[in-house]
């Protein structure tokens, strides 16, 4: 891992702490230590453990702001999105029967195809969904991969904006760098100082302190005023979405659909790999 400046991080000194420990009977079986910071409203931390300032990749807890641009764009609204999809965009998806029913009507309003893709294939994270494939002898879509309903944004927004197709997932391509501008509006690191990676999906991801993705989520939920009006407005119904619809966000079996639906509309939520989770 590395540090805020972007140095690496000697191991010694990343200072994680217990997080959890698992028991069994009368023992601890496990231990699991990490990172973890709670910042208010005000931006103040309220809760520092581990060391808040290692710099790792955002992963999936990222999906909402690679979403954002998918709005401001003008995209959504051109092609007549639903909120359900655009839930979805954000979504790191389960592979059920209705994620994949929507990410094959993202597709469609944009008149493109699961052949436009370029996340690949993978069975769903549902368990249920995945054995009746397989008993069936079905073989997945990339439809059914839980990042399809981001990456079928971003060839919307690719569309619109009369970006290339083909490239929509490189960084290079206007799509991706207009990702990597609100990652950076929303977590206040330079973009110069993002480092970028390639996630699983093979779209580019971005590794940063976490105490700035904390920050990243308080101005989702808030935005400043000094933000432009369109990305306010997008913040609004990414979040409407997401609470409105959390059963997309997951699936019927995820820790993200069951909080959201335990609080009836008063967080968000959303994991990425490796531990993260904001």
């Amino acid at each position: 891992m590395l540090d805020s400046r972007g140095e690496i991080l000697d191991p010694k000194n990343m200072r994680s702490s217990i997080l959890a420990n698992v028991i069994r009977g009368e023992t601890v079986e496990s231990v699991h230590r990490g990172h973890l910071i709670a910042i208010n409203g005000e931006g103040e931390m309220v809760i520092d453990i581990g060391a808040p300032d290692t710099v790792t990749f955002f992963r999936s807890a990222c999906k909402a702001f690679q979403a954002l641009p998918f709005i401001t764009s003008g995209a959504c609204d051109a092609f007549g999105y639903s909120e359900e999809e655009v839930a979805l965009a954000c979504a790191s998806h389960s592979g059920e029967a209705r994620h994949v029913r929507v990410a094959q009507l993202m597709l469609e309003r944009a008149g493109l195809t699961e052949a436009h893709l370029r996340c690949g294939t993978h069975l769903p994270f549902n368990e249920k969904e995945a054995e009746q494939m397989l008993r069936a002898g079905e073989h997945p879509t990339q439809l059914h991969n839980n990042c399809s309903g981001k990456h079928a944004a971003m060839l919307a927004t690719a569309k619109h904006i009369e970006a290339d197709l083909a490239t929509y997932d490189e960084i290079e391509n206007p799509v991706q760098q207009t990702i990597l501008e609100t990652i950076s509006l929303f977590t206040d690191v330079p973009t110069e100082k993002v480092k970028i990676g390639i996630d699983g999906c093979a779209a580019p991801n971005f590794a940063i302190p976490l105490s700035s993705m904390a920050r990243s989520f308080m101005n989702l939920i808030s935005p400043p005023e000094s933000f432009p009006p369109d990305v306010r407005d997008a913040c609004g119904r990414i979040v409407s979405a997401m609470t409105t619809f959390p059963e997309l966000i997951g699936g019927t079996e995820r820790l993200d659909t069951m909080l959201m639906q335990a609080a009836n509309g008063k967080i968000i939520s959303k994991v990425g790999a490796d531990g993260v989770w904001l």
